[in-house]
């Protein structure tokens, strides 16, 4: 997903997908949670650019 954000130039998606990815190398679910969260929030974004 974060290669395909850079693709389309998604800037507001790819700190979220990093995020994510960094979560998911650990053990903490709050963490996890909190970077899952962010990517309906980062599309939001892209949804409101013209």
């Amino acid at each position: 997903m974060k290669g395909g954000a850079r693709i389309v130039q998604a800037t507001p998606l790819i700190p979220a997908c990093e995020a994510l990815e960094v979560a998911c190398e650990g053990l903490n679910s709050a963490l996890l949670s909190e970077a899952v969260d962010g990517l309906p929030q980062a599309m939001e974004v892209l949804e409101q650019r013209p």
